[in-house]
């Protein structure tokens, strides 16, 4: 532990920026977030491109890659080491359906391509040790690991029980990878967003029209055939000889991967502040949450009764269906799944029946050796086996046990599916293969051909069973995925009526909730209340300004500032592409933004370092020295303010925020008072609060609630007519909080 402990202290002194006090800011950053934290990318402007055709342009783009080789390098890790991972995901649902079905688990159903994921090793070791040192080593070996699960067993010469043990060993590192993941890296990074992109092409490449022409593995595209029906891979795909990856293994790991980011934030950030809570936390305050959380509780448990009813109802319904009639009562299946077991034994009659006259017949091919097998043999046996095992049954709109059995049947045939395409892709690789080889060679023609086709034929009468297998693992780990998401809103629903209890306004508490609590660093100066306009003097520093508003005397270029933060809630909220009002453009009577009555300007000046919480769409100007950033915080004091996601201004500069009334800021006398919540547009991150609610289960469920702030602290109000109205309702209006993982 200590080693990762090092890892994060060296990697304070990483980060770089353009500016001359950014450094001072960067530590500000690291010493709450630690090596998470990562520095945007720099900006590119209409005036920097100017630059960059002077005299000290050279100097200029040696300062810009300087201050973006950090930020690339770290996302490039964090994504290398993703890829990594994807053998022993990929080939995870593969063997645990073995397993269960007790089949061969002797050989790795993924088989990556080795010298690909020996350059992702290298790959991850070089952009790693940017940052890291020790972490950039344990997070190498599982691109290691795969190296080996690609090399032939031959390899292993002498070494001949090390091939089994891969597997395992190759799953532990990936655990190991993953924790240092969940410790030190992102998930709302530039790397994740890359790697879902690139996972969703993958996912989506028979629908891409750019995608190439679809072969089967091993077959170069001349060789083609019509009717064939290999995936065409687009990204990952490409690194595999082997390949299985599906959304369900994504979906897997990224709910542990998303548990674990949970429970870590959920730690650190309650780390901090715990001594005021702990202080607050009596036997009666949780038997008074317990409480109020009953509601809740019995929701769930009511729910939870309701499904496992129609789950039950509708699984008795499906053995009835799916069951041979007339079979002896010891037959008689007791679980769905052997149902559908006894189901497939039918089906597979059948579909053995059609399919006996096309194999001999490509045997009796193959052991001629005189034609070619792909144009002739092939055709027949695709039709021989249908696309689907069992037939969907044709449902009225209000027959929902109908759609039910529909839903269950469509599971198995997808799989079924997928397990048939692939097999008959990799036998007309080896049939083209042996159409190769050529008449002077007839021997070795029939030998390839008929092995082939006996592998083939062994391998269809496992399609059924190992379809049956797959959809019930896919349904433990779909209920597995959604348990963790219900712990989750369960967990973070608990904090919430927990803290409207311990933070309570009333005399003789003296806790408040604070998101950075015993913070030294506070603003400097408190905001001001500026009116409708605000003033750019000459030689103002350049300034970013919402294009939306009017600016006198100056125009503004368009500019796209920091791009890679808050990607989201600035667009929706219109302030991903601004204008840039440089200082060299200003006149020498300077320039002013202007809004509309009752509308007022607030400007909040920042010094270095200083942070404080906004909301995008509040947003007016600020100065192209302020950095915005996204913090995500788990604590039982950001649940008071009914969300985990919060957006941040940090100094120096200056920002300009817009209310829709009346703006009271600062230490004014009306700051003082409580208010709704809804009508707090920005506040320090030291600034304390307590919360005014009824504890009862209509004030905390569906009645509003009012804030109030410890004195001295720094905020802005608006007192416009959709904040005074009885709008927000308890914690449904939360409800977006509690679903969304963070």
């Amino acid at each position: 532990m200590g080693f990762l402990i090092r890892d994060l202290d060296s990697s304070r002194s990483t980060g770089k920026s353009i500016l001359a006090n950014a450094q001072a800011m960067l530590r500000s950053q690291i010493s709450r977030h630690g090596a998470a934290t990562q520095m945007p990318p720099p900006t590119l402007t209409s005036v920097d491109a100017a630059r960059l055709g002077s005299g000290r342009g050279l100097e200029w783009a040696r300062r810009m890659m300087n201050a973006a080789r950090p930020w690339i390098a770290i996302n490039a890790f964090w994504l290398l080491v993703l890829v990594s991972w994807l053998p022993i995901v990929a080939g995870a649902q593969d063997l645990l359906a073995r397993i269960s079905a007790n089949a061969s688990v002797t050989t790795f159903p993924v088989r990556p391509d080795s010298i690909s994921f020996l350059l992702v090793s290298l790959g991850v070791l070089v952009t790693g040790l940017v940052k890291f040192r020790y972490v950039a080593v344990l997070c190498v070996l599982p691109g290691l690991a795969s190296v080996a699960l690609g090399l032939d067993p031959s390899a292993f010469g002498s070494w001949p029980a090390l091939e089994p043990l891969l597997v395992p060993i190759g799953a532990a590192l990936v655990v190991v990878s993953a924790g240092c993941f969940v410790g030190f890296g992102r998930l709302r990074s530039a790397s994740v967003a890359a790697f879902l992109i690139l996972a969703a092409i993958e996912a989506l490449g028979g629908l891409w029209p750019l995608a190439p022409t679809e072969v089967a593995p091993g077959a170069s595209p001349a060789a083609a055939a019509a009717g064939g029906t290999s995936a065409a891979y687009l990204t990952f795909g490409r690194l595999f000889h082997a390949y299985h990856l599906s959304v369900l293994d994504l979906l897997i790991v990224g709910s542990l991967i998303v548990l674990g980011r949970f429970l870590v934030l959920l730690y650190r950030d309650n780390l901090a502040g715990w001594a005021g809570v702990r202080a607050g936390i009596d036997r009666k305050v949780l038997l008074r949450t317990a409480v109020l959380a009953a509601p809740f509780v019995a929701l769930i448990a009511v729910l939870g009764w309701f499904w496992d009813g129609v789950g039950r109802t509708a699984e008795t319904y499906a053995i009835d269906v799916l069951r041979t009639s007339g079979a002896p009562p010891a037959e008689v299946p007791k679980t769905l799944e052997d149902a559908m077991r006894q189901a497939s034994k039918r089906e597979q009659a059948k579909v053995e029946d059609r399919s006996k006259a096309a194999l001999a017949e490509a045997v009796a091919k193959a052991r001629d050796g005189s034609t070619q097998l792909v144009e002739t043999a092939l055709p027949n046996l695709r039709s021989s086996f249908p696309p689907h095992l069992m037939q969907l049954g044709d449902c009225r709109w209000y027959d929902v046990m109908c759609h039910v059995m529909n839903g269950i049947k469509s599971v198995v045939n997808s799989i079924y599916r997928k397990a048939r395409d692939a097999a008959l892709n990799s036998l007309e690789s080896e049939l083209r293969k042996a159409d190769a080889l050529g008449k002077e060679r007839l021997a070795d023609k029939q030998r390839v051909a008929t092995e082939a086709i006996a592998r083939f034929s062994k391998q269809s009468t496992g399609w059924a069973d190992t379809a049956i297998v797959k959809a019930f693992v896919t349904a433990r780990w779909i209920d597995m995925i959604l348990g963790i998401y219900g712990l989750m809103v369960a967990v973070k629903t608990v904090m919430v009526i927990l803290s409207r209890i311990i933070y309570r306004d009333e005399q003789g508490n003296g806790l408040f909730a604070s998101l950075r609590p015993f913070a030294n660093l506070t603003t400097s100066r408190p905001p001001e209340v500026v009116g409708s306009e605000f003033e750019l003097p000459y030689r103002s520093p350049d300034t970013y300004v919402a294009l939306r508003y009017e600016i006198r005397n100056a125009v503004a270029n368009v500019s796209l500032p920091q791009p890679g933060t808050g990607l989201l809630g600035r667009v929706f909220s219109g302030r991903y592409v601004l204008g840039r009002l440089d200082s060299v453009s200003l006149p020498v009577g300077g320039a002013s933004i202007v809004v509309n009555a009752p509308s007022e300007l607030v400007s909040w000046e920042l010094g270095v370092g200083e942070e404080i919480i906004v909301r995008y769409e509040d947003l007016v100007a600020f100065s192209a020295t302020v950095r915005l950033a996204t913090e995500i915080n788990l604590s039982i004091q950001a649940t008071l303010f009914g969300r985990f996601i919060f957006h941040k201004a940090i100094g120096p500069g200056t920002i300009v925020m817009l209310t829709a009334g009346e703006a009271v800021a600062g230490r004014e006398r009306d700051a003082a008072e409580s208010r709704r919540f809804t009508s707090l547009k920005a506040w320090e991150l030291p600034a304390g609060f307590q919360i005014q609610s009824n504890l009862n289960w209509r004030g905390v469920y569906l009645a509003p609630y009012n804030i109030r702030k410890h004195e001295g602290s720094l905020l802005v109000y608006d007192t416009g007519p959709k904040n005074s109205k009885w709008s927000s309702i308890g914690l449904i209006s939360s409800i977006r909080t509690f679903l969304l993982p963070f």
